[in-house]
């Protein structure tokens, strides 16, 4: 039995548990889970669909405590095949798991997606993308949970 005191890990324990925690999900859906290129920071792993043998790009994304913790890197908002695994931790119980294609931050169809774009004059920076876990947004969190999106993959 799994210890699920997800609150007593460190940060850099955490982290690596909400990766290996992802990439279980993916195999127990019959994906082929692959390690990113060499010198990918942005992507944690790659999946191949059994269904269609598409390749997807996979980052993944945790929250323990009402914090999410989106690291900063690279999203690719145009490209379909870059997925945001969202996996939620609350102490005592097992983590919910949501999949959320990176497009939907092109078109944010409602306030559960942001972003913050740095595109004014003397600004480099790259964009900033948000998940906002309120509980005003849970019910539409739960469209994207992995159960109903990994089979449209």
């Amino acid at each position: 039995m799994p210890n699920f005191t997800w609150s007593g890990l460190s940060n850099p324990q955490f982290r690596e548990l909400a990766i290996q925690y992802a990439r279980m999900e993916f195999l127990s859906y019959g994906f082929d889970v692959l390690a990113p290129a060499a010198g990918d920071n942005d992507t944690d792993f790659v999946v191949k669909s059994p269904k269609t043998n598409c390749f997807y790009e996979i980052k993944v994304v945790s929250e323990r405590a009402g914090t999410a913790c989106f690291p900063k890197s690279r999203i690719d908002i145009y490209n379909e095949k870059h997925i945001v695994c969202l996996l939620r931790f609350r102490d005592e119980h097992y983590p919910r798991g949501y999949l959320i294609s990176a497009t939907v931050w092109q078109v944010q169809p409602h306030e559960l997606f942001s972003s913050r774009d740095y595109d004014e004059p003397g600004q480099n920076a790259n964009p900033d993308y948000n998940i906002k876990l309120s509980q005003r947004n849970r019910r539409r969190l739960d469209d994207y949970l992995i159960a109903h999106q990994i089979t449209k993959l």
